[in-house]
C-alpha cells in the first residue's frame, strides 16, 4: 500500500514509541477520496494508534461509531465532489452555445444601437441617456465596450 502524502500525514521518527492517538485539524484536509481516507485510517490504526479530528469531535477511529461515521461521511463527500464536477462541464457547454451568464441587460439591442447612433451624431452622453432613463455612465460604458470590440478585444 503506497503511503499517502500531504502536510497532515503523520510521520514518526524511527525508534520512537508507538503513538496511541494521532490528531488531524480536519479530515477534509487529510485525504482526497474515500479510498485515500480509508488507507490513512488503516495505516494509523494497524500499529494500534487511533486517529481523531480536532475540528470534528465525532470523527474518532478508536470507537466503532467513529469509524462508521468517517466511512459514511467520506463517501458522501466524494459523492458531492462528483456532483460538482459535471456542473462545470455544463457551464462550459452553455458558454460554447452562446448562453450569457450574469445579470440580464437593462436595455434591448435596439436601444443600445440607437444610443450609439445618437452618440456618433454628436449628442452628449447625458442627452442620449435621458430619454431611455439610464445613467450617462452606462452610455459611456456602452461606447467603451464598442471601441474595445472594434479593436479585437472582448
Amino acid at each position: 500500500m503506497p503511503k499517502p502524502t500531504g502536510p497532515s500525514w503523520p510521520s514518526f521518527p524511527a525508534g520512537s514509541r508507538a503513538a496511541t492517538r494521532c490528531s488531524s485539524p480536519a479530515f477534509d484536509r487529510l485525504a482526497r477520496s474515500t479510498r485515500d481516507l480509508l488507507n490513512v485510517i488503516d495505516a494509523v490504526t494497524k500499529p494500534g494508534a487511533g486517529l481523531r479530528s480536532l475540528k470534528d469531535t465525532w470523527a474518532d477511529t478508536t470507537s466503532p461509531h467513529g469509524r462508521l461515521m468517517l466511512t459514511v461521511l467520506g463517501g458522501l463527500a466524494e459523492f458531492e465532489r462528483e456532483l460538482i464536477r459535471p456542473t462545470g462541464e455544463g457551464r462550459k457547454r452553455a458558454k460554447e452555445r452562446g448562453v450569457r451568464f450574469g445579470r440580464p441587460r437593462k436595455r434591448t439591442p435596439h436601444q443600445r444601437e440607437e444610443a450609439l447612433r445618437r452618440l456618433a451624431a454628436g449628442e452628449t452622453q447625458a442627452d442620449v441617456a435621458r430619454p431611455i432613463t439610464i445613467d450617462p455612465t452606462t452610455i459611456g460604458r456602452l461606447q467603451w465596450l464598442l471601441s474595445v470590440q472594434n479593436q479585437g478585444g472582448c
